[in-house]
């Protein structure tokens, strides 16, 4: 009787262990679960849950949404890919690895939220990279080191001169970064969400592209003299920061919604080199108390507090405006 027991105990355990290993074996993807229009894949409506996509269906693209909350764990991009289009993988909560093709070349925003996913290795045929590629989940980034247009460094996006910073993993622990001294251009979103309480930004850097830090836990920023653009909401919604001092250079502007949301704001030092505060620059930077001007150089001051429904509310703030000139002065406080 316990012989019995016993063999009956070891043949569901090699059921249990056997049906495991089916699940975890890659299969072709047969034709009847694919929708292809034109050589782009618009849907995938199959069960299996690690696939390969078959070379020989001339498919050379992934289309927006294509598995979209899909199920699959594992997937292999056929040969002949060029892109992966918007939200192609978007909610796919359970994929932990995609094969990417060598005829891959443009990735879009395509894997939203796939929280499963750690890592990625990008092809050396990969040439455009679309912001926020992961977002609202991040992961680590390789690249093949045969590529000519992108490189990493512990899992930091860099163009391959390493002159422009693509992307910083938000879920890296790491609470300071020091910014490599090749670096001139700070990208697209590039540190967007990520935990970092200090960024160190060289002298050379000269333009800080859109969103780049949006969201971020700094506390502070120190900014090259060599800083010559801070684009549209490049340091939104960094509700630590709590001072902003400009350095005389070659900045000539502090761009539209450039520092919107930026809660903890108390002052803000401007230099003469700066001739133009953009329309909602400091919106919503609720706690502004002060705003030091350098001198006469500032001459046009556009909407400074207008708010997203066009009604200016900067008389509600308690500001001491200091050095402000004459020409100035008369545009602040009017009520416009």
């Amino acid at each position: 009787m316990k012989k019995n027991y016993y063999w009956s105990i070891l043949l569901m355990s090699i059921i249990f262990f056997l049906s495991i290993v089916s699940c975890a074996t890659m299969n072709e993807v047969p034709e009847k679960d694919l929708i292809i229009k034109n050589g782009v894949l618009t849907k995938y409506s199959g069960r299996q849950r690690n696939i390969i996509i078959p070379d020989n269906l001339g498919i050379t693209a992934i289309g927006d949404w294509a598995f979209k909350d899909s199920k699959i764990i594992s997937i292999k991009i056929p040969q002949g890919v060029t892109s992966i289009n918007y939200a192609a993988f978007s909610g796919c909560e359970k994929l932990k690895k995609i094969d990417l093709p060598n005829s891959l070349v443009t990735i879009n925003q395509a894997f939203g939220s796939c929280i499963s996913l750690a890592s990625i290795k990008l092809p050396s045929s990969v040439r455009n990279i679309g912001p926020m590629l992961f977002w609202p989940h991040d992961i680590i980034i390789e690249v093949d080191e045969g590529n000519n247009k992108y490189a990493t460094i512990d899992g930091i996006l860099f163009n391959k001169e390493f002159t422009s910073i693509l992307h910083y993993p938000s879920i890296k622990k790491d609470k300071e970064y020091s910014i490599p001294d090749s670096v001139r251009i700070i990208g697209e979103y590039a540190f967007r969400a990520a935990p970092l309480r200090v960024i160190k930004i060289p002298n050379g850097v000269e333009v800080i592209e859109y969103s780049a830090f949006s969201a971020t836990l700094i506390t502070s920023i120190e900014f090259p003299k060599t800083i010559k653009s801070i684009s549209s909401s490049a340091f939104s919604q960094c509700e630590n920061i709590t001072s902003l001092k400009f350095p005389e250079g070659t900045m000539t502007k502090v761009d539209y919604q450039a520092f919107f949301n930026c809660f903890n704001l108390r002052r803000v030092d401007l230099p003469l080199s700066v001739k133009v505060i953009e329309k909602r620059a400091f919106y919503d930077c609720r706690n502004l108390q002060v705003v030091t001007f350098a001198g006469d150089a500032i001459y046009e001051i556009l909407n400074l507090f207008v708010n997203a429904y066009g009604e200016n509310i900067g008389y509600k703030y308690k500001i001491s405006w200091e050095n402000v000139p004459d020409d100035v002065q008369r545009i602040i406080f009017t009520r416009w």
